[in-house]
């Protein structure tokens, strides 16, 4: 199995993180699922492709301490814990948007995975408008994980 590890150069700071993922928040459009998606992607270490298949059931969110996601890709599992912190926030979105243990965790408006084209716009969007021209990379943050894998 090869392990892709991207230098650190070209990696967001926290603070650029953060001021992308406030962009999203107040900008993601009609589809409700992109912010939590972003984020999730963002700060788990998750790959497009596990996060748009992952289900309500693939989340263990203990009243206290570590949560947990299982994301799968291709023909491998991994847990992930979950910081106290990220636990209550899965489990705010979860109640908020009614989803059951069955549903996606992050569904289109249509009950779907959410398109590629859909959170790389607001992804994109959210990049133009908070980084300076010259820091303006398309694939930082993992982002070749942005892309559909």
């Amino acid at each position: 199995m090869s392990v892709e590890v991207m230098q650190e150069e070209w990696l967001y700071s926290d603070v650029q993180v953060r001021a992308l993922l406030e962009r999203v928040r107040g900008h993601a459009g009609a589809e409700r699922s992109v912010y939590p998606f972003i984020r999730i992607v963002a700060e788990q270490a998750l790959r497009p492709s596990e996060a748009r298949k992952m289900r309500v059931s693939d989340v263990v969110l203990p009243e206290r301490g570590l949560g947990k996601l299982t994301a799968r890709y291709r023909r491998t599992t991994r847990d992930i814990p979950l910081q106290p912190q990220f636990a209550e926030f899965l489990r705010e979105w979860i109640s908020e948007a009614g989803l059951r243990e069955g549903d996606l965790l992050f569904p289109s408006r249509r009950g779907r995975p959410l398109s590629a084209p859909t959170y790389q716009r607001v992804w994109e969007q959210a990049q133009e408008a908070v980084l300076p021209r010259d820091e303006l990379y398309s694939w930082r943050l993992g982002e070749p994980d942005l892309h559909p894998s």
